[in-house]
């Protein structure tokens, strides 16, 4: 059996909605029992770093906090993501980023709608927002299930499913 090894969530563009972020939080941790991961791809507009507490966060265009970094490289079992808010890099300068970090995921946020591609191999993954989607898609974020052998799954989680 392929054992489930770790649960990335990942949300983007909360704008100051931190309290949904406590919800997604608990709710995705009362479902498995595995590693969880959670991060944040920017815009949460937290003015204090408790209020993001337990995301690994980068910073986007309506972010505070100078802490926050524009990028991460984040190890995963079997494989490494790359993750930005989506505003100051193109898709040649993501693409030199992940080659050059071996990267086989990419994260972005910034235009409330989500997407999920696989391209030559990689994955670029956009949750949308949780808060304020755009052109007509609904509020929602991602999660990526890691297995043992290294496969993916990736699943859209609408807001409302937890509420």
């Amino acid at each position: 059996m392929n054992k489930l090894i770790q649960k990335v969530v990942i949300v983007s563009d909360s704008h100051s909605h931190h309290e949904l972020l406590d919800l997604i939080k608990d709710w995705e941790a009362k479902i498995d029992t595995c590693e969880i991961l959670y991060i944040h791809a920017g815009d949460s507009c937290a003015r204090y770093e408790d209020q993001l507490d337990g995301w690994l966060s980068v910073k986007g265009n309506m972010d505070y906090l100078d802490s926050l970094p524009f990028y991460r490289i984040i190890p995963l079992y079997k494989h490494k993501l790359f993750m930005t808010h989506g505003h100051l890099y193109n898709m040649n300068t993501i693409n030199q980023i992940m080659k050059e970090n071996d990267c086989d995921i990419c994260v972005t946020g910034h235009t409330h709608v989500p997407s999920n591609q696989v391209i030559n191999g990689k994955y670029y993954l956009n949750p949308g927002s949780i808060v304020r989607p755009r052109f007509m898609s609904s509020k929602q974020y991602i999660l990526l299930y890691i297995y043992e052998d290294g496969s993916m799954k990736i699943k859209n989680k609408l807001i409302e499913e937890i509420m």
